[in-house]
């Protein structure tokens, strides 16, 4: 029972920390602007008919923020949890429900022949709204994370970052906690007199029934007073910004050593696992979010480490477009009552071609086709300086 009890609580502290990493943490942001910038940096537009500008100014205000969030739902969840909205005009748009406002179990659905399905239940204090549909991303998982031996979560494609993204934060809150003890200035005096056994047994006896008058004219017993009493005194209750100064301690008084911390945690090594299992998750090479790497630059292993990773980054990218058009899909169908629709994203960056090195990386990403190099190969060689000739002439 107490087993299961800790499994419930490390579930109840996963889902914030889910919430807190792809919603704040600067590594996954940077990484979710990359696919969107590629996905959806060329908008989205109707397949097969052209749409009226007041329509294509629409989807370009409702549509493409809902596939940005979308975007971050698929790979925060797993789905894609949506509802539709009315607007003031009357208009009916797409929303994804906010992180914080939901929490979803993985569940064996009794009207469907799937094995499993996510189940969204809206928090408390939620606006309650039936119309939910859930599309989903990633094949759901039944409790696999419930009986590990290092940390359970909630069903979530980021589950395993969230243990790396803990022991990061609390390694680093011991650092800084560390750094704090150990550039605050102390001096430690420690107090050996020489003293003998009847001295002792005199001072505690003075001590003890020594009195002073107070204000009313009454006599008061005096508290006994320590060397540690003293020493708070002088270091606590009198702190205030003053010259330094050099005093000399009295005798049978020396200077203790302070004890210096020293954090066992490789921060270092967790930061850099942390940024690796964020980009093998969310399929963003390592190049784009981690700079300064020294070493590799030119050798041939990084080129053809370079091309490996481009190529299957341009996969990822083509298969996060695909579901981002069968999404748009259902969605134009269920606001429009069963209406057919097909859109077309583009996932290429926009780039500006300047220089050779442009043409590169354009035909490293797989977007320059056979017939396209062979006319920019045309082009490069004199077919257009022929033109201007003969235009001259």
């Amino acid at each position: 029972m107490n087993r299961q009890k800790q499994r419930y609580l490390d579930i109840s502290e996963s889902y914030y920390l889910l919430l807190e990493l792809c919603c704040c943490e600067p590594i996954i942001q940077q990484a979710f602007s990359i696919i969107e910038n590629v996905c959806l940096a060329h908008g989205v537009t109707m397949a097969g008919k052209k749409p009226t500008p007041n329509f294509q100014q629409f989807i370009d205000m409702h549509y493409v923020p809902f596939l940005r969030n979308s975007i971050r739902a698929m790979h925060m969840y797993g789905f894609v949890p949506w509802r539709i909205m009315r607007l003031e005009s009357g208009d009916k748009v797409p929303e994804v429900l906010p992180p914080g406002t939901f929490r979803w179990t993985v569940e064996v659905p009794k009207d469907s022949d799937a094995m499993l399905s996510y189940r969204v239940k809206l928090n408390p204090g939620a606006k309650a709204e039936e119309n939910i549909f859930v599309r989903q991303y990633a094949s759901p998982n039944y409790m696999v994370s419930e009986t590990s031996v290092m940390y359970a979560t909630v069903s979530s494609p980021m589950s395993y970052v969230i243990e790396s993204y803990k022991n990061m934060q609390a390694a680093l809150k011991r650092q800084a906690h560390a750094d704090a003890w150990n550039c605050t200035a102390r001096v430690i005096v420690s107090n050996e007199p020489k003293e003998f056994a009847h001295e002792q047994h005199r001072k505690e006896l003075f001590g003890t029934f020594s009195q002073h008058i107070d204000e009313f004219g009454r006599f008061q017993a005096n508290k006994p007073t320590t060397q540690s009493d003293k020493i708070e005194e002088v270091f606590f209750d009198r702190s205030m910004n003053h010259q330094p100064a050099v005093y000399s301690l009295p005798a049978h008084h020396r200077i203790d050593p302070s004890p210096q911390l020293t954090p066992c945690a490789d921060v270092a090594y967790l930061q850099a696992k942390y940024k690796f299992d964020v980009c093998s998750l969310l399929g963003v090479p390592p190049e784009m979010l981690i700079t300064g790497q020294k070493g590799l630059e030119g050798s041939e292993a990084s080129k053809a480490r370079s091309h490996s990773t481009n190529r299957v980054f341009q996969a990822k990218m083509q298969a996060v477009s695909g579901f981002l058009k069968s999404l748009l899909s259902e969605v134009y169908a269920k606001i429009y009552k069963n209406a057919e629709a097909q859109f077309d994203i583009l996932p290429m960056p926009r780039l500006e071609i300047s220089s050779i090195e442009d043409l590169k990386v354009l035909h490293e990403i797989g977007v320059l086709q056979p017939e396209h190099t062979v006319e920019l190969a045309s082009v490069l060689l004199g077919k257009m300086k022929r033109k201007r000739q003969d235009d001259v002439i």
